[in-house]
């Protein structure tokens, strides 16, 4: 056979290898009845190959325009014995052929199963952190709101001109909070002004017992960081350092770069 009569019996032989590949995935490689799976596979890698063989005889008699050619099929004129070893020959080429390309196909199919499974997990776990963050949120606010309210009233009998202010800004307290509940992230400007007003809350409250210093390196005010970040921990820092009525604190609130890492 001429190297273009090889080439169209591969070519019409591709729609065959497609059906044949499409099967072999349905099958695929189940944790049970593993047998019949095998057997599966193997027909459709002996049918492809048989198909093989009668397609180039009568690609060759069409060309040829000899019909008795087709009679190698089952009698060669060299004898049966030889007609057998070409039809072995063949199919065991084809079959090679086929089991060399479904284990290509399979592997990227398991590439692209573990690719996508990577890609779901990722997910999930971004979901699950979200879904943390959110009820975490859930948790501080009702608290935040409570703790500055009872400041409030603690000074309100002898510092209402305190309380006062102390209402106001927590009023702008719940404005930003209610502004930037919904996002998973602020910028650190934002982060760091917010827990600004509930110091200076908690300054009035307190008076001459609690300062606080503050040193954000210009370059990293817009670095993105969890909302609520930093207030539960300046919240800490004040209620748990206040134990006593004569306990003074000192609040020291820092952010650098430090390599590729926000500090």
């Amino acid at each position: 056979a001429s190297p273009w009569t090889r080439a169209l019996q591969h070519l019409l032989l591709f729609p065959l290898l497609i059906v044949c590949y499409r099967a072999a995935l349905a099958i695929g490689w189940p944790a049970r009845r593993r047998v019949r799976a095998v057997l599966g596979h193997v027909g459709l890698g002996l049918v492809f190959a048989v198909v093989a063989r009668p397609v180039l005889l009568v690609l060759v008699s069409t060309s040829a325009r000899d019909w008795t050619l087709l009679n190698e099929l089952t009698h060669s004129k060299f004898g049966v014995p030889f007609s057998a070893d070409l039809w072995i020959s063949t199919g065991s080429d084809f079959f090679l052929s086929y089991v060399f390309g479904l284990g290509l196909i399979a592997g990227l199919s398991i590439y692209r199963e573990l690719k996508h499974q990577k890609l779901r997990s990722a997910n999930l776990e971004s979901a699950w952190i979200r879904a943390r963050l959110q009820a975490l949120r859930m948790q501080l606010n009702p608290h935040f709101l409570f703790n500055t309210l009872n400041a409030a009233v603690a000074v309100v009998h002898q510092r209402p001109a305190a309380a006062e202010q102390m209402l106001v800004r927590l009023a702008d307290l719940l404005r930003r909070t209610l502004r930037d509940g919904e996002s998973d992230q602020v910028t650190l400007e934002r982060e760091i002004e917010f827990v600004l007003n509930y110091l200076e809350i908690q300054r009035l409250r307190f008076a001459d017992r609690l300062s606080f210093d503050v040193r954000i390196d210009r370059d990293v005010e817009h670095a993105s960081v969890p909302t609520l970040l930093l207030q539960p921990l300046a919240e800490n820092a004040v209620i748990h350092g206040m134990t006593n009525d004569s306990d003074v604190v000192r609040v020291r609130l820092s952010a650098h770069r430090e390599g590729s890492a926000l500090v």
